[in-house]
Order: C-alpha cells, then sequence, then structure tokens
C-alpha cells in the first residue's frame, strides 16, 4: 500500500482538479468552432466576390454581344486607328482630319461600349458633345485639372469628382491674368458671383467642386499606401492629423528603417540640378537592384525643385543601369506633379538647393503641395537626400525645418520585445503579454490601427508574418461584444488583415493550442 502511495505525487489532487476544470472547459468552448466558421466566412466571401466578378464580365460580354454589330465594330477600329495616327502626328498639319475621323466614328462606337476610360483632352477631341449622354462620370486625380476639363463633366447625369486640394494644382505662370479677367467678365456676367473665382486657370476641378457641391463633399480619412513614418509628416503638417495610417511597420521588413536622411558633402546646386544629389542617388540605386532581397521592390525619384533635376537623373538612370533592371524595378523620376497619383516602395527626394542657393521659386501653396506629394509617395522607405544642414535654413523656413526634424526625431512605432507596457492593462492581459514576451515574440500593446486599438499586434521575429489577437473581458456582455467584434474583424479584413484571434478571459485555450493555432498562420517561434 506505501508503494502504491508513493507512486503519486503530492499534489495529485490539485492536478486532477485542474485537468478536470480543463477538460470541462475545453467541452463547452468554442474557440475551434469559431474559428473554423471565420475560414468558412472567409473562404465563402471571396468565392462570392469571384462570382459577382464573373457575373459582371458576362453581362458586360451578352451587352456587347447584343451591341457589337459590323458596323459598330467597323467604327471601334476606325476609332482606333484615328487615336493612334493621332499619337504619332509629328507635326500639327492633319491633327484636325483625325480628330475629325475619331468623333466620327465615336459617334457609332460608343453606343455599345458601356465604359470609356481616357484623358480629358481625348474625351473634348473624340466623343460626342452631348448633355448628360453618360450615367455616370468620374473624375480621378480631380485637383490636377483645370477648368478645361469642365466639358468632360457636362457629358454626365451625375459625376464624382475624385481629388486633394493639399496636392499639386494647375498653375497660371506665364498665362496673363488681365486677358482671363476680361473673358470672365465678358462670358461669366450671369454666373453665381461666389463660383467666378474658380473659372481661373490656377483653380482646379476639384477647388469648384468643392465649392458648388459643398453639401455633398464626403473626406475620406483612411490611408493605406505608406507605414506610419513615412506619411506622418504629411499627417501633421498638412492633414491636421486627421488621415489614418492603417498600415502598420513591421520589425522584420527588409527596408529596416523607413526613413533615411542623406547629407551629401559634395552636393552643390548649379542652376536648377545638384550633381552630387544625382551621383548618390544613382550609386544607391545601383546596390539596391544588386541586393536580392529587393528584386521585388519598385523605385521612384522626386526633384522636389523643378522638371531639370529629374531629367538629368533620368539620364544618368538611362546610361549607368541596364534597362531590365529599370523595367524590373519599375524606376520613374519625375518633380513633384509628375509623380502624383503613383506610388513606389522605396523613393529618393532629391531637394536639390544647397548652402547658399535656398530658394525655391514658387509660391508659399505651392511648396507645400510639391513637398506633400514628394514625402507621401512611398510605401516603405524614404530617402531624403540634401545638400544643405540646419543652420544654412532662415528661422522663417519652417516648413524645411519640420522636415528635418522629423526625419531625425521620427518615432519609429516599433515592436517591443521586453520592455514593459503594463502600467494601464488588466492582469489577464499583463499575464499573457510576458507569455508573449518570454516565447520570443514582437509584440506592440494597444495598438491604433484606424479608429480603434487592438490589444496586441504579434509577430514572429522570423520573418514578417503578424497576427492581431484581442482580449475580452468577462464582464462585457457577449450579446453586444459578439457584434462589435464581428464589425471589427471586417474592418481589419478589409484594412489587409487575413486573420486574428480573439482570447475570452474565463474560457480555456491551452499552450497547446495557442501554439497550433501560430503555427497555422505561420507564427510559431
Amino acid at each position: 500500500i506505501n508503494q502504491i502511495e508513493n507512486a503519486f505525487p503530492d499534489n495529485f489532487l490539485q492536478i486532477w482538479r485542474v485537468k478536470r476544470i480543463l477538460s470541462f472547459l475545453k467541452l463547452v468552448d468554442s474557440f475551434k468552432d469559431i474559428q473554423k466558421l471565420t475560414r468558412n466566412r472567409y473562404e465563402l466571401e471571396n468565392r462570392l466576390f469571384t462570382l459577382n466578378a464573373e457575373l459582371s464580365e458576362k453581362n458586360v460580354s451578352i451587352f456587347l454581344a447584343k451591341n457589337m454589330t459590323s458596323r459598330v465594330r467597323s467604327s471601334l477600329q476606325s476609332y482606333v486607328n484615328s487615336i493612334n495616327k493621332l499619337d504619332s502626328l509629328v507635326d500639327d498639319n492633319n491633327v484636325l482630319r483625325f480628330r475629325h475621323d475619331a468623333k466620327v466614328a465615336s459617334e457609332i462606337a460608343f453606343q455599345a461600349v458601356p465604359c470609356w476610360i481616357m484623358s480629358h483632352q481625348r474625351v473634348s477631341e473624340t466623343l460626342p458633345s452631348i448633355f448628360g449622354h453618360f450615367d455616370i462620370v468620374i473624375v480621378d486625380e480631380a485637383s490636377q485639372s483645370d477648368i478645361s476639363s469642365l466639358p468632360v463633366i457636362l457629358r454626365g447625369q451625375k459625376i464624382v469628382i475624385v481629388g486633394d486640394d493639399k496636392q499639386v494644382s494647375p498653375s497660371s505662370l506665364g498665362i496673363d491674368e488681365s486677358s482671363i479677367l476680361k473673358l470672365s467678365h465678358q462670358y461669366l456676367e450671369d454666373q453665381v458671383e461666389i463660383y467666378k473665382p474658380y473659372f481661373m486657370p490656377d483653380r482646379s476641378l476639384y477647388d469648384l467642386a468643392s465649392v458648388v457641391f459643398s453639401k455633398t463633399t464626403i473626406y475620406l480619412k483612411e490611408h493605406f499606401r505608406s507605414v506610419p513614418p513615412v506619411i506622418n509628416f504629411s499627417r501633421k503638417h498638412f492633414y491636421n492629423n486627421e488621415l489614418k495610417p492603417l498600415r502598420i511597420l513591421n520589425h522584420n521588413s527588409i527596408y529596416k528603417e523607413p526613413l533615411v536622411d542623406v547629407y551629401v558633402n559634395n552636393g552643390v546646386r548649379s542652376g536648377d540640378k545638384n550633381i552630387g544629389e544625382c551621383e548618390f542617388i544613382i550609386n544607391s540605386i545601383k546596390k539596391i537592384i544588386n541586393d536580392d532581397k529587393f528584386k521585388n521592390s519598385t523605385i521612384g525619384v522626386v526633384s522636389l525643385l523643378n522638371i531639370r533635376q529629374s531629367d538629368f537623373i533620368w539620364t544618368q538612370i538611362l546610361e549607368h543601369i541596364a534597362p531590365e533592371k529599370i523595367l524590373q524595378h519599375q524606376i520613374i523620376v519625375s518633380d513633384a506633379s509628375g509623380f502624383q497619383g503613383r506610388q513606389k516602395d522605396i523613393v529618393f527626394v532629391s531637394m536639390v538647393t544647397s548652402s547658399g542657393k535656398m530658394n525655391l521659386s514658387s509660391t508659399p501653396q505651392k511648396i507645400e503641395q510639391q513637398f506633400n506629394v514628394a514625402l507621401s509617395r512611398a510605401r516603405d522607405k524614404v530617402f531624403l537626400v540634401r545638400s544643405f544642414k540646419l543652420d544654412d535654413l532662415e528661422r522663417e523656413d519652417l516648413l524645411r525645418r519640420s522636415l528635418l526634424d522629423h526625419f531625425s526625431n521620427y518615432n519609429r512605432d516599433n515592436f517591443i520585445k521586453n520592455e514593459s507596457q503594463t502600467s494601464s492593462m488588466s492582469s489577464f492581459k499583463t499575464e499573457f503579454s510576458q507569455f508573449l514576451k518570454d516565447y520570443g515574440y514582437y509584440i506592440m500593446v494597444d495598438y491604433d490601427i484606424g479608429n480603434f486599438k487592438v490589444d496586441f499586434v504579434v509577430q514572429n521575429p522570423s520573418n514578417s508574418t503578424q497576427l492581431v489577437i484581442e482580449c475580452d473581458g468577462a464582464d462585457m456582455e457577449f450579446s453586444n461584444l459578439w457584434s462589435v467584434k464581428m464589425s471589427r474583424h471586417r474592418l481589419l479584413e478589409r484594412m489587409g488583415w487575413k486573420s486574428s484571434i480573439t482570447l475570452e478571459e474565463g474560457l480555456a485555450m491551452t499552450y497547446r493550442d495557442f501554439q497550433e493555432t501560430l503555427a497555422s498562420e505561420n507564427l510559431r517561434c
């Protein structure tokens, strides 16, 4: 009997009770069932999205088949031929003839094609001038469109105008304003007085629409492109901190530091060019394209002064970088206005100016717009390439001073591993946070994503996989919690998060269960 008693540990009863409790909690816990249902929902929604796309494609095909008569086909081909001729003309001798041919052809062809995508110029050149002929007209990048785009919107029964007045807008440089005012007095005498200033050449279609349709303006505040350190300068200085970055800076990203401030010792502005900055940019691009880590990275270069620097850099790229590498990395070079509407993984910003030659030939508003565009084109990394020091700036030059300060003192928002953030956390979250750190995970606690906080963002330090973990307290009403939880989960999916885990205080999830879940998401250490 003594030998049998000695075979059991001293805390046998305690172990027995814990095992019974765990068995019971596993019996009543539906965590794995919820996981399975969530994955099924995700797969079914993806399937539904695919079927909707296929249905739309079939509907368009049926529509085209019904309306694509031989006469329409001939007109479409004639339209394409005329447009190709317009694009290939080296002089203006035959422009009017080919425009006329395109317009005649489009009057027949456009009836069979439900959607047309083209520039403002092409619309005015080639589509029939019929008021309200299209159900809807969408103008993208409307902040770059001047009043010459008005004929486009007159063709729609409904219009959607998309733009940003903080980005590059039309310029009236070189235009005789007195002639414009004379025409305005002559032809806009009966126009609403408050609208008249917005028909000037330095006003955009977006400016006009924001006044005329002020009651129906919708502000889009979610930012999907850039990691927070990249977009935070624009967010603070141009958008009153109202933008909400939805991407998270990844601890294990191949791009490492998202902001790199480079002072070029031999950089000197000569006219509107800076050869030293150009040489640094070319050498840096060579290193990037020869590193296999960046084989899928796209690259852009923006000149913050004018197009002459970007043209010079482009000629050097063509001379020193192989065409296949330019195509592989989709390298483009431009000034801010030419870069608007584009994005790249890595962007070099050439400041051009140097000590003693710091002037920027533009109005304060235009300069701010150029800075905003140039500094918000990168997804993951920005190189600020400059040839001046802080002491070279005037005290009133707040914009460039703020820019240098941002690159020097930005908050990396990096993942923590051992740093304590437990002061405001519940005991459950504190214990769970320590559990994650002990097993080697990088974590961020109470992290802002869009309009709400998530309890944990967890990353495997050996790869770039990330996971959101929510901890729901037992004191909350489950009926209310469930609807809120599902709403947040859908928002996370829309932001690009493929999975998340919800842990309930008081419900069982063993270490093995948790590791199995992490392994399924490629997060297991």
